[in-house]
């Protein structure tokens, strides 16, 4: 089993709750839980997390891509987006902050343990690109 820590940044209680519960169930440290960018900015910072998976909506004034960003910016980290959020334009600001991973709402626990899984090995796929053509 690999070894490192998560901070899981959700703004749902119960998502939250069950991610955690699962990441520690597959061997991972939880370094934290945040429900907003602020708080997870410095959960990073105190706690310097191996990923953290990053929902897209927060509570707070910064949004998961913003504090995806201000994190990146002060060390080295890997950022896993669990989102609901697929649309073009939330993809291509997701991608500039180049994550390691992009995890759609609703996922299967198997989709998640692999994104997890690849980054830690930091092995992980592209996030997918915003190429959609409009219909």
């Amino acid at each position: 089993m690999l070894a490192g820590s998560i901070l899981v940044v959700e703004d749902d209680t119960v998502i939250r709750e069950l991610i955690a519960l699962q990441v520690r169930r597959w061997g991972y440290t939880l370094q934290g839980v945040s429900a907003s960018g602020e708080e997870a900015i410095e959960a990073a910072r105190s706690g310097k997390p191996d990923l953290v998976l990053m929902d897209i909506h927060l509570k707070g004034k910064l949004d998961g891509i913003e504090a995806a960003a201000h994190m990146k910016e002060e060390h080295p980290i890997r950022i896993v987006f669990v989102t609901g959020y697929s649309d073009p334009d939330t993809i291509r600001r997701a991608n500039e902050v180049q994550p390691e991973g992009y995890v759609i709402k609703p996922f299967s626990g198997t989709i998640l343990k692999s994104a997890i899984d690849s980054a830690m090995q930091g092995d992980a796929s592209p996030a997918p690109q915003a190429s959609f053509q409009d219909s």
